[in-house]
């Protein structure tokens, strides 16, 4: 019986296995294209490679409302049975956007998983510092803590006046 059991479970994991790594990801990629085109986003991008388990595209230009808002070297989007993480490296804002944001973002990642499905996991680093929290999908709010250098809250003040001091850390809360 166990081992009647144990077959029907393996069977189930590779099923699931082989329809994450068949799944059409370019085409979901479309999609979630048609679907920021409501928002008034565009997401253009020159390289888009579709993987076994991972979506990656190169040379991202991210567009709002035909304004040119930053520009992306590269993003991965893996999916595995049981997370899903999304990795853009070295993110490049427009110059009419530097005072409100750092103008090179190193990296960026987002994590979801199966373990805790009502949380988003977020970790940025960037030139004079790194942020880390989470979006919370039941309360609609995202926390994000800054570790920041005095020079980036006197450079950036019309965000950093939103920030809240949490010990070494400052806090940025928003409700969706």
């Amino acid at each position: 019986m166990i081992k009647v059991i144990l077959k029907y479970i393996l069977y189930m994991i590779f099923f699931c296995y082989m329809l994450v790594v068949f799944l059409p990801k370019i085409n979901l990629y479309y999609l979630a294209l048609n679907k920021l085109e409501s928002y008034k986003i565009s997401l253009i991008s020159q390289k888009v490679n579709d993987n076994y388990l991972s979506l990656d595209l190169e040379d991202l230009s991210i567009n709002y409302d035909n304004i040119n808002v930053s520009k992306v070297k590269r993003v991965s989007i893996s999916t595995y049975l049981y997370n899903t993480s999304i990795n853009i490296k070295d993110i490049k804002a427009d110059d009419m956007l530097k005072n409100f944001i750092p103008e090179s973002i190193q990296e960026v990642e987002i994590f979801h998983t199966v373990l805790d499905p009502l949380k988003i996991k977020l970790k940025a680093s960037f030139k004079k510092g790194r942020a880390f929290g989470e979006v919370d999908l039941v309360n609609n709010t995202i926390v994000l803590n800054f570790d920041v250098t005095n020079t980036f809250m006197h450079q950036y003040k019309s965000i950093t006046r939103q920030f809240k001091k949490n010990g070494k850390y400052y806090t940025y809360e928003y409700k969706y």
